[in-house]
């Protein structure tokens, strides 16, 4: 990734501005380093006096944050949201930084130029409901738009499933799930389903994979390992998706007990699932701190996955 310094202020920015001495996109953040320490004020961490102009075609990326410590100024951008390869245009309106030296100058309008790292989608999850209905889930939001346009997730051509198993329609289901109708599939066979075209809303194209599924019904999510992060964090992973809903949130719906020794159970005070739409993991965090070498249960109950069915452990 490259950043082409454009120039230093539209308005002809004076020979003490600071300047730009490196600049790197780094996991969704724009990170410029400027040659001395820049006074952290209400402009310089202003979102909006920040633009992006974005490729021909492109969306233009969000802004989320900003952050300025001592000569850093990061950039939090929508990483989703940036054509990988595509080359952009970050400009500071003028008068957003200052040098923190003696009252310093005011930095003029400034423009920068640097290339996309865009996240291609990938298909995370291929979920049976019957042996003609399929839910298949991307790893972020994905064009439905229309089921004409060859890109589209809702074009039925864009998936194609082994041993004469053919797609006969697509349902949005929700931003990043499209659900398949098919024709009859085996109970128990090994399927592949291959998806192409399909992009995300920024035009990155679907990674390759080919994805097995069983004909027939996906079971409903169990537990498949709980994890000490540490002694008042417990980390449980499912074998699919869940449904980020109310209940997600609610504490007790999760119980942890000691099985020798105390007859109370460990509160659980707060709820974090993990990160995307159908989270496969959440994390519990304990009012009270877990004893070395204890031994422990875990319930869980009135919790969905993400094809809605009820999880009780």
């Amino acid at each position: 990734m490259t950043i082409v310094t454009r120039g230093y202020g539209v308005s002809g920015g004076g020979s003490g501005d600071p300047l730009v001495v490196s600049a790197e996109y780094i996991d969704g953040t724009l990170q410029l380093t400027f040659d001395r320490p820049i006074i952290v004020s209400a402009p310089a961490g202003d979102k909006a006096n920040y633009s992006i102009e974005p490729p021909a075609g492109a969306q233009q990326p969000t802004i989320a944050a900003v952050a300025v410590t001592s000569s850093l100024v990061t950039l939090v951008l929508d990483q989703d949201e940036l054509v990988d390869g595509g080359t952009y245009t970050l400009t500071m309106a003028d008068k957003t930084l200052r040098a923190d030296s003696d009252g310093g100058p005011n930095l003029s309008g400034a423009e920068y130029e640097f290339d996309g790292e865009g996240v291609d989608p990938t298909v995370q999850g291929v979920f049976p409901l019957n042996n003609v209905k399929i839910w298949v889930t991307f790893n972020e939001s994905v064009r439905m738009v229309n089921a004409g346009h060859a890109d589209d997730a809702l074009n039925s051509s864009n998936y194609a499933i082994s041993g004469g198993v053919t797609v006969t329609a697509v349902r949005r289901v929700d931003d990043v799930t499209v659900e398949l109708t098919t024709t009859t599939q085996t109970l128990d066979h090994d399927y592949t389903l291959t998806t192409s075209n399909v992009e995300d809303i920024a035009g990155n194209p679907v990674a390759a994979s080919s994805p097995h599924f069983l004909g027939g019904d996906t079971p409903a999510a169990t537990i498949i390992s709980v994890a000490v992060i540490d002694q008042a964090v417990l980390r449980v992973t499912f074998s699919i998706g869940l449904n980020v809903d109310a209940n997600l949130y609610e504490p007790s719906n999760f119980v942890v007990n000691k099985r020798l020794g105390y007859a109370q159970p460990m509160y659980v005070k707060e709820v974090v699932p993990g990160t995307g739409l159908h989270p496969t993991y959440v994390d519990l965090l304990l009012r009270n701190p877990l004893t070395k070498k204890g031994n422990y249960n875990l319930g869980v109950t009135n919790i969905h996955d993400l094809l809605g069915r009820v999880i009780s452990i």
